[in-house]
């Protein structure tokens, strides 16, 4: 999982180990960061009248492909200064 301090504000933590959106000591605790972006994604999606003709399908495979690229963006090393 990538750095927590990306999402402090945005998705809960576990108290018990510390994991952000998904808790890897109960996974009942919580979704997966790339569930949760998708989630965020869709509901950008399914807000604009522009896309009222795109179907579960589309919509569903299309979220996760941004949540996906935002991972990996979020994942990658910041330059050091």
């Amino acid at each position: 999982m990538s750095d927590a301090r990306h999402y402090e504000k945005s998705i809960p933590t576990c108290n018990d180990c510390g994991s952000v959106a998904m808790c890897v000591c109960d996974r009942e605790k919580g979704i997966s960061r790339r569930d949760w972006l998708a989630g965020m994604a869709m509901q950008g999606m399914v807000a604009n009248p522009t896309n009222n003709r795109l179907d579960d399908e589309r919509i569903a495979r299309e979220t996760y492909r941004m949540a996906d690229a935002m991972i990996a963006e979020a994942d990658r090393k910041e330059p050091e200064k």
